[in-house]
């Protein structure tokens, strides 16, 4: 599944969704396994409907696709998102540029119903325990918190 990358433009000559066009026309017999599907609202359903997350993006900040995956148990294959995917744990990281690497994690997850179980499993835990909204807010809210007192206490001084 393809879908839209922030800021893509199609119409250009080197967008990513023309890239994997270009791709598709050179090698057709990918193109019927290939689903453009542009801006879905509604990703976990696509998630639960999925058995393994592959990502091959060279650079990842943080990997909202892989978190979002790991949140919904699936386990993920991908060449970056070290903050995400604990190779061995919850998915597998290989090399960028490395084909070979990636089918053969992608193949073993494919051919191992309970191997996936297992690391979606993992990911989803890694994700809860690292991941939640509210202890960010309250991280938040004491920083806000100290910086208010201490404004206050040099009011007074």
């Amino acid at each position: 599944i393809v879908g839209s990358k922030l800021g893509d433009f199609s119409e250009q000559s080197g967008s990513y969704v023309k890239q994997i066009q270009d791709y598709l026309s050179k090698n057709p017999r990918f193109a019927k396994k290939v689903i453009f599907g542009g801006f879905i609202s509604s990703m976990p359903a696509v998630y639960n409907a999925t058995d393994i997350l592959v990502s091959t993006s060279p650079h990842e900040s943080f990997g909202l696709a892989m978190a979002e995956g790991a949140a919904c148990a699936l386990p993920i294959v991908a060449t970056a998102g070290e903050m995400i995917v604990k190779n061995g744990q919850n998915g597998f990281l290989v090399q960028p540029q490395n084909p070979q690497a990636l089918a053969e994690k992608i193949l073993l997850l494919a051919k191992n119903p309970k191997l996936r179980k297992q690391l979606g499993k993992s990911g989803r835990k890694h994700i809860a325990r690292h991941f939640q909204l509210q202890p960010y807010v309250t991280r938040v809210e004491n920083v806000y918190l100290s910086l208010l007192k201490s404004k206050l206490k040099s009011k007074r001084s």
